[in-house]
């Protein structure tokens, strides 16, 4: 059966969309362009004119995500199927939103929760929201690869004996999944609710050549960015409930609607049920086109001097997987800086990245790739290395320490703050974060002393040219402190 005559697969929404159209003659309510096309010609010449049929809301009958009872009921629970979970929550405002809700539902003010130092900032934001104490596992350096991947698991015997949740990252930036196990143990020992951050593996555990999920692997709630790497509309993701978990189910669903818009878009909940009604359809076979465009470039990529992409050999230690679908190039042979490479690719190809470090770059191919896109990429990827060379910058040895607390995240922005010039800055409480992307990982969160070594990171990090996330003043010129009392 050729492509074009199979069914197509089966979406609850799409159905309910359908039905929304033929039960209204005539919309008097929200949205205010009233599903018509003709009156935006800029909108309809740029998104096309189907956009505003679809944009519908819950005025005019169609299912409404913060209190479900139809359509959106039969959808969640056949997402739910088919990524393994036991109960699945449509999320339209990303995984950002999922792990507010975690901290929300099972953290409060004083309780202790454990995180990575590298989760993602909005895992920080639940520690200020919800006023927990947090314990940062530290990120270890890899000396081989020249970077900071995975916690240290030794860190685990400094943690409470309670603690109310334990929030993982699971893949990071470069695809790289570490082993659950222990982090199950440690909820299981403590009590906790073990979260997973899975925003870049929502298809793990959907083709046997992908990592397990989190799911597979135990963790109570997972949270993923479907859009990340299937098929959903930028910001729509999916929260996941493991089967059989004993968490309080109810206690997201209390929280989820404090931290969605109360307008949710059902064209973003749409396009979640169409990806998960894709996985249904095909299963596995469903990324065969794609395992074979990553195969097929990772080995033309072995034959580009200068380039080394990373395999299975990354997986040693406490790397115990890695998605394949991520292509992990080191660049440094070329003599270039992932950044000097993403740059010139951007400038000469119009080729953008996702990811570019002080020696790597990340291009990650997904269900939309195609065999033209893949061999762009191998040309372009050949011309970078034929391209001159630069110098290449590198980053120091820095030990990425945690500067001693000494108040809580949200202790620290309630406090009146300063603004100082960055050199004025040592001994002081930060008002800001300081984040470096890449890699991510904070070199300092509100209520920390900016001691020398954060301050040598900083300027380290400035110099290979990562971007600071966190500070009003992005240069680094002037930071926010703690206004010391009495002034």
């Amino acid at each position: 059966m050729s492509d074009s005559a199979k069914p197509a697969p089966y979406s609850p929404l799409a159905m309910a969309l359908e039905a929304y159209y033929q039960g209204e003659v005539a919309s008097f309510h929200m949205p205010g362009h009233k599903q018509r096309s003709g009156r935006y010609p800029l909108a309809d010449q740029v998104l096309g004119a189907q956009i505003w049929h679809a944009d519908v809301s819950e005025m005019g009958g169609y299912d409404y995500l913060h209190a479900p009872q139809g359509a959106l009921v039969e959808a969640q629970q056949l997402a739910a199927d088919a990524f393994g979970a036991g109960e699945t929550f449509f999320l339209v405002g990303g995984s950002t939103v999922g792990n507010l809700a975690a901290f929300l539902a099972y953290a409060s003010d004083g309780q202790h929760v454990a995180l990575l130092r590298g989760s993602h900032r909005s895992a920080y934001a639940g520690v200020v929201l919800t006023g927990a104490i947090p314990h940062y596992l530290p990120m270890v350096r890899d000396t081989a690869r020249d970077g900071w991947f995975v916690a240290d698991p030794s860190a685990i015997a400094d943690l409470p004996d309670s603690l109310a949740m334990i929030h993982i990252t699971r893949p990071n930036y470069y695809g790289m999944a570490v082993d659950l196990a222990p982090w199950r143990a440690l909820a299981d020992r403590t009590g906790a609710v073990l979260v997973v951050d899975e925003a870049h593996g929502s298809h793990f555990g959907l083709h046997p050549a992908f990592p397990r999920s989190a799911l597979q692997e135990g963790a109570d709630i997972v949270i993923q960015s479907t859009h990340k790497t299937l098929g959903a509309l930028t910001q729509a993701s999916m929260m996941h409930v493991r089967k059989g978990s004993k968490v309080n189910v109810d206690a997201l669903k209390r929280a989820l609607p404090m931290l969605q818009s109360s307008s949710p878009s059902v064209v973003l909940s749409l396009s979640l049920d169409l990806a998960a009604a894709e996985i249904r359809a095909e299963g596995p076979a469903l990324f065969a086109a794609q395992l074979a465009l990553t195969d097929h470039v990772r080995k033309a990529i072995g034959n580009i001097p200068g380039l080394d992409a990373y395999g299975p050999e990354i997986t040693d230690g406490n790397i115990t997987d890695y998605d394949p679908s991520k292509l992990v190039m080191d660049v440094s042979g070329l003599g270039l800086t992932g950044f000097a490479a993403s740059a010139w690719l951007r400038e000469h190809r119009k080729l953008y990245v996702e990811l570019a470090d002080h020696r790597r770059i990340i291009c990650s191919l997904t269900l939309g790739d195609t065999q033209a896109s893949a061999d762009f990429l191998i040309e372009s990827l050949q011309a970078l290395a034929n391209a001159p060379q630069t110098e290449r910058q590198s980053l120091p040895a820095l030990d990425l320490g945690i500067p001693p607390q000494a108040l809580s995240p949200r202790e620290a922005l309630a406090k009146p703050m300063e603004t100082l010039p960055l050199a004025q800055c040592t001994g002081r409480i930060s008002a800001e974060y300081i984040i470096p992307y890449p890699p991510g990982i904070p070199l300092v969160v509100p209520g920390e002393l900016i001691d020398a070594q954060a301050m040598q990171s900083i300027e380290a990090f400035m110099q290979a040219g990562s971007k600071m996330v966190g500070p009003a003043d992005t240069s680094m010129q002037l930071l926010r402190v703690v206004q010391l009392s009495g002034n």
